[in-house]
């Protein structure tokens, strides 16, 4: 007689998303990042989310690969009417796209010729950053009540530089991280 398993018990259950969220790399791009967790701060489990600042449309290849061994299900830009200027989104969008390439994530736009195996973006799941739509991310404030009078715990915004960074990070930002003063 065998001493293989004759059957396997296997069991489904939800886990959050896991999200990469593409800030801009340029100028004050630290306070972007603080910027991009604190976004991520106020969604469902985004503590578990990385927040990617690119320097240009081309993303280095060890970024590409630390992103894609995160194995995200979606690799998103910031709302339209967030903190990122408008003219900076095109090259967003080329590192999105290069991102998108190079990993299976199937909620963000996917390059190369549409067909079954490769939709274009329309067909899937939004590209941005937001709670509306199809396959939309979840607020923490649709997921927990308010309770009038509780306190969170972040950290401090108006601590900036790497260590302002490093503190979201760990903490989360509670409040609208503000720019760093010269």
């Amino acid at each position: 007689m065998s001493d293989s398993v004759s059957h396997l018990i296997a069991s489904m259950g939800l886990r959050a998303p896991r999200v990469a969220l593409i800030v801009p790399g340029w100028n004050d791009w630290k306070l972007m990042v603080r910027m991009g967790i604190r976004a991520a701060t106020t969604m469902w489990e985004g503590a578990g989310w990385v927040v990617v600042p690119v320097p240009s449309g081309d993303v280095h290849p060890a970024v590409v690969a630390a992103v894609r061994a995160y194995d995200p299900d979606s690799i998103v830009v910031p709302q339209g009417n967030s903190f990122v200027a408008p003219g900076e989104y095109h090259q967003l969008y080329a590192a999105q796209e290069t991102l998108s390439t190079a990993c299976s994530n199937y909620r963000s736009p996917i390059a190369g010729d549409v067909s079954i195996a490769a939709p274009n973006h329309g067909q899937l799941w939004s590209s941005t950053f937001c709670t509306t739509g199809p396959g939309a991310l979840t607020a923490l404030s649709d997921v927990l009540p308010s309770v009038e009078g509780t306190e969170t715990i972040g950290a401090n915004p108006a601590l900036g530089g790497s260590l302002g960074v490093h503190a979201a990070m760990r903490w989360g930002l509670s409040g609208p991280p503000t720019a760093e003063s010269s």
